[in-house]
Order: structure tokens, then C-alpha cells, then sequence
């Protein structure tokens, strides 16, 4: 686990291969001080992740969800979609799938209920996978 500590605001960042794919669990708030390392583990996900399997980021333990995590999701789906692995968003809690909606990510994103149906389901036209 990667502890990431500010005075207001503290996440922590998990990583775990699961066979070709990687999944990112993420613990706390995601906003300007969280970021950065979020950002990173993403990008290193996206590196070690072996096309077309998946990086799946974990969402539903974060509390705080602000636009800088929007920014991040938009980010790294394309270039995730890019590398051919795509990026899918696992949220069951209003703090993440609210803004995920109001900002209407979910029609560019695919946001699933568990990690298990995120890692199950094959490639997707919304991965960028079939190009």
C-alpha cells in the first residue's frame, strides 16, 4: 500500500496484478493534494497491465471524489485506449458516481458495480480496445 498524507487530506493508493490485468484500489479523498500519486500509480498500472487486459481502478472506498479525479479519469482513459488496456471505473458510492454522471464521464467511461465484473467482461468498443 502507498500511503500519500497531506495536513487536510490523506488517500491510500493499492496495487495488485491479477494475472495480465492491474487493479488500483484507492482508500480516502481524491482531490488537488491526492493527485499527483494517484496519477502515478495509474501510469504505472497502464505500464505493467498486458493488453487487451484491463487496469481496473477500485473507487468504491473513496469518500471525496473532486474534479481533479474527473480530470484524471478523462486522462487516462485515453491513454490507456490508446496502449490498447483499457481503463474501467469500479463506484458504488454517490461521492464517486455523482460526479462520474453530472459531468457525463459514464457515457465515455465504463464504470462497473465490482471489481470481479470489471475484470470479466471482454474488451469493449468504450475501452478504446477495438480501434
Amino acid at each position: 500500500m502507498l500511503p500519500v498524507d497531506s495536513n487536510l487530506h490523506s488517500v491510500h493508493i493499492q496495487r495488485e496484478l491479477r494475472g495480465f490485468a492491474v487493479v488500483v484500489t484507492v482508500f480516502g479523498e481524491v482531490d488537488l493534494a491526492s493527485g499527483p500519486a494517484l496519477n502515478t500509480e495509474i501510469a504505472t498500472a497502464s505500464a505493467l497491465a498486458t493488453p487487451p487486459a484491463p487496469v481496473v481502478l477500485d473507487l468504491t472506498r473513496v469518500d471525496y471524489f473532486s474534479s481533479d479525479g474527473l480530470t484524471l479519469l478523462a486522462h487516462h482513459h485515453e491513454v490507456c485506449a490508446h496502449q490498447r488496456t483499457p481503463l474501467r471505473v469500479v463506484a458504488t458510492t454517490a461521492p464517486v458516481l455523482r460526479p462520474i454522471s453530472l459531468t457525463d464521464l459514464d457515457r465515455t467511461i465504463d464504470v462497473f458495480d465490482s471489481v470481479t465484473e470489471a475484470l470479466s467482461l471482454p474488451p469493449t468498443p468504450r475501452d478504446g480496445s477495438r480501434r
